[in-house]
């Protein structure tokens, strides 16, 4: 037992977890995805660095493990995963890029999906060259090296977001070996070239040309021109340049990878997974046979096929892409997962009943593609034989609210959602609404052809736009905004969305909200008891509306993981919990739009007095603009943002030797004080158990 620093219990190491760390250290990255060295350059900064972030300790732990195999792994990954989302962005950078390198390296040993965070790894380390500068030898222009390899479109393989082109964008033009890659920063300058779409096949071909002439180590050689006739044969594939000699460069690719296999027999220091992309490529172009079988025997070789407890789809995944890309399909590695609901849920003993969906945000454009998605995934869990489901809304801040509902409907198309607001009718406001009111008042939206009316008709100012609280129209303006006063302020009536009206939602969106219209005949996929929220205290505006509804309405429970490690409850919902957020500079538009339509001067005088000077001195800024109530609030008038959310317990503060992130279901009360949840449950994309601790 290797011995345990005292900074092990503070970092919450057990002793097992110390020695898989240590070994970790001891040996180096040797599977990291391109790394080729024990002595890997990463190592030297992550001891020192290890001992001051919980997270990047976390992360190598789950990284030491994913090598193994086994359901140990997937606890491991998530409580990286909800260390690393937790990790501010205004942390000194390099921990951040440290953690998500390693768990975007452990990732594509457990699986693909979460490579997502590549996205923000890169987003970071951009930044962080803006404001560092990107002097060669900085820790920022090496870590930025690292993740713009890894951020080649050539070879991450199911990728949920596109390439942000960091080589391309930052890198170029260095020279000498990349010691990560391994390769030659030349040839990544081309590769990451050709992911623009650039035909620079001759440009290659000189390459390769010049590098036969060179004194270069033979099996170094042999992996690096097989990278070179994989960036040509990919942009073939790609259609970005037209080969005629792609069998002549496939035989080369082939020989050029068997001689450095049989090096790698001899050079135990060579790292044999520098050929999965360069296989990856033969196998998407070839249509022979032979040619199939001798990439799945290679890839056997490169320990891609079995022999670990934890599933890898990966070898399945590309043959299958494979072979339907040359029948002629246009299909993804990411798109051939979906269709086997690989991604649905859990895998491991005993759990193959849970599904997990990742809700980013509620987009406001794609309306139809995004209702599509949600009931596909709910179709196919079903399918699957899923029975429970979790909702993780971490991350989330908002969007349409009627995706929001939809979501909601989706789940309980029964139960028709609130969605209680108002307006505070401050002196300024009031004039919005009574110019335009008195313009739609006789106007019919659905033959109205003067656009600009019709447009009207449908701002939050039309008293016609919205519901009462019965779901039944205003007939006249006072009803919905005479004034209605608590605490010495006006407000505007209470109303909803008409949800149920063709021309907001259909007309508008190209979509029937889920419980109106066409969509009226759906079941509930899942039993209240059966959903649990993930939290991470960032919900805000539309997802907080959501949350509220399933909370509130549908009886679903939530738990919240993050924050500060201390114990206590945590709210889940940390953003504005309004039920509208408007920009200033669309406030300043509709100002502009409606002051054209009065000849009353005081009115005019009260709209124009706006500029424009707080949008010009702001990134972004804006107001809660309406009030959300909820139904027991009806009375008092008190909005849903001056309520505190039930306590939350974060588990791992009360836990904190469990390494699976923790799901409180059940209703009723439990020894460790958790309001309106009793049972623990250990959720690790894998693992499903009560707690016995």
């Amino acid at each position: 037992m290797p011995h345990v620093p005292y900074w092990a219990n503070s970092l919450g190491l057990d002793p097992t977890d110390f020695g898989l760390f240590h070994d970790f250290l001891q040996n180096g990255q040797r599977m990291l995805h391109h790394s080729s060295l024990y002595c890997n350059p990463i190592i030297h900064h992550l001891l020192p660095r290890c001992q001051r972030s919980m997270a990047l300790t976390a992360a190598v732990l789950c990284f030491q493990a994913s090598q193994v195999g086994g359901v140990e792994s997937f606890a491991k990954f998530d409580k990286a995963m909800v260390l690393y989302r937790s990790m501010p962005s205004a942390e000194d950078i390099t921990y951040v890029l440290d953690t998500g390198l390693i768990i975007c390296n452990a990732s594509m040993h457990l699986g693909y999906k979460w490579t997502t965070l590549l996205h923000r790894l890169c987003c970071l380390a951009e930044a962080s060259l803006c404001s560092n500068g990107r002097g060669a030898d900085t820790d920022y222009a090496k870590q930025l090296e690292v993740l713009a390899s890894m951020d080649f479109d050539l070879w991450i393989m199911g990728r949920r977001t596109p390439s942000r082109h960091v080589w391309a964008t930052w890198c170029l033009g260095g020279s000498g070996i990349e010691q990560i890659t391994g390769l030659p920063r030349s040839l990544l300058d081309l590769m990451a070239l050709s992911c623009l779409g650039t035909d620079i096949s001759a440009d290659i071909r000189q390459w390769i040309t010049t590098l036969m002439t060179q004194d270069t180590a033979s099996a170094r050689r042999h992996i690096w021109q097989a990278c070179a006739i994989a960036t040509l044969l990919h942009m073939h594939t790609m259609h970005f340049a037209i080969l005629s000699d792609v069998d002549d460069l496939t035989r080369a690719l082939k020989a050029h990878i068997g001689q450095f296999r049989e090096a790698l027999l001899v050079d135990r220091d060579l790292n044999a997974r520098q050929a999965l992309w360069p296989l990856y490529v033969v196998g998407k172009s070839a249509v022979d046979v032979d040619t199939r079988l001798y990439v799945k025997m290679e890839l056997e070789g490169l320990g891609l096929y079995g022999g670990a407890e934890s599933k890898n789809w990966i070898p399945a995944i590309l043959e299958e892409t494979w072979a339907r890309t040359n029948a002629g399909e246009r299909v993804t590695t990411d798109s051939v997962a979906i269709e086997h609901g690989i991604e649905l849920g859990i895998c491991g003993p005993g759990l193959d009943n849970v599904a997990v969906i990742y809700l980013q945000l509620f987009p406001v454009s794609n309306f139809a593609e995004f209702q599509t998605a949600i009931s596909d995934f709910l179709r196919k869990a079903k399918a699957a034989g899923k029975t429970r489901l979790v909702i993780d809304l971490q991350g989330n801040k908002g969007g349409a609210v009627l995706l929001a509902y939809d979501f909601f409907r989706q789940l309980f198309p029964s139960i028709v959602q609130d969605g209680i607001s108002r307006w505070k009718l401050s002196k300024t406001f009031e004039h919005l609404p009574r110019v335009v009111s008195e313009l739609i008042k006789d106007i019919d939206p659905a033959t109205e052809t003067n656009s600009e009316l019709r447009s009207l008709y449908y701002t939050p100012w039309s008293y016609r736009h919205n519901l009462n609280i019965s779901n039944h129209n205003f007939e006249k303006f006072e009803e919905k905004y005479s004034p209605h006063t608590y605490k010495n302020t006006n407000y505007s009536n209470l109303i909803r969305i008409n949800v149920g009206d063709p021309l907001t939602t259909t007309k508008l969106l190209g979509i029937d909200i889920s419980g109106y219209g066409t969509r009226t005949n759906l079941t509930q996929p899942f039993e209240a008891k059966n959903i649990i929220l993930l939290h991470d205290g960032l919900c805000e505006s539309s997802c907080s509306t959501v949350s509220t509804l399933l909370r509130h309405q549908g009886g679903v429970k939530s738990i919240a993981m993050g924050g500060r490690p201390n114990q206590g409850p945590m709210q889940g919902v940390g953003g504005v919990k309004g039920a509208e957020g408007l920009p200033f500079d669309q406030i300043y538009q509709y100002i502009n739009s409606v002051s054209r339509f009065t000849t009353n001067s005081t009115v005019k005088s009260g709209l124009q007095r706006f500029k424009t000077l707080p949008m010009e001195r702001s990134v972004a800024a804006g107001i809660n603009a309406q009030d959300q109530i909820l139904r027991d609030n009806i009375d008092d008038g008190i909005p849903s943002q001056a309520h505190q959310n039930a306590p939350i317990k974060k588990p791992h503060s009360v836990l904190p030797k469990l390494y699976y992130p923790i799901v409180l279901s059940d209703a009723g009360k439990n020894r460790i004080r958790c309001q309106r949840h009793e049972k623990l449950c250990h959720l690790s994309h894998g693992i499903t158990k009560h707690a016995s601790q």
